[in-house]
């Protein structure tokens, strides 16, 4: 009995074998490039031994399409912030509460100008500068939508502006978050 299973050990090993030969001799590549939870890896395949090795790559902080994409975010959210800013604060009445202010608009769009411009020169600190820039700006929307009074016989209302700019500039914020998520992983 003990003799029949040492064969059938000797049977399965050279069935591995030439498996094992037959895998070994197909082409394939030898560097396979993987991202397993945001990290670069190189997985090196080691003919023969059955083991792969992996170490990691050293890539930029951003990818460029990465880095285009949010400077462009960036300049479109300047040019509407500015421009609702400019419209809003030209229709409305001195001393309505709500209005834009002159302050916190430049502030806000020359910092998203600013963090388009470095991002392309410097991504963490363009990021980093946006994702400052336009949290003031959410926080001052969220302020002119809690100061805008609101008629219920107008529709959307005065509100409706605010708050439409809320959510881009949070989609904004969300860009950049990203971007410095990127930059550290």
């Amino acid at each position: 009995k003990k003799l029949e299973s040492v064969r059938t050990i000797q049977r399965s090993r050279s069935r591995s074998a030439e498996l094992s030969k037959a895998y070994d001799n197909r082409p394939m590549p030898t560097t396979i490039k993987a991202s397993l939870a945001g990290t670069p890896l190189a997985i090196t395949n080691v003919r023969g031994s059955g083991r792969a090795s992996v170490r990691k790559t050293v890539t930029a902080a951003l990818e460029p399409s990465s880095t285009f994409a949010i400077a462009q975010q960036a300049a479109a959210f300047a040019a509407v912030a500015g421009a609702e800013a400019a419209y809003t604060g030209s229709n409305g009445r001195e001393g309505t509460p709500g209005l834009p202010q002159l302050t916190p608009t430049l502030i806000g769009c020359g910092g998203a100008t600013a963090s388009a411009v470095l991002v392309g020169l410097i991504p963490i600190v363009g990021c980093l500068t946006g994702l400052t820039s336009s949290g003031f700006m959410l926080y001052t929307y969220i302020q002119r939508f809690r100061d805008t009074p609101q008629r219920p016989e107008d529709w959307p209302g005065a509100k409706s502006t605010p708050a439409v700019m809320c959510l881009v500039t949070f989609f904004i914020f969300m860009a950049y978050f990203q971007g410095v998520r990127q930059s550290f992983s």
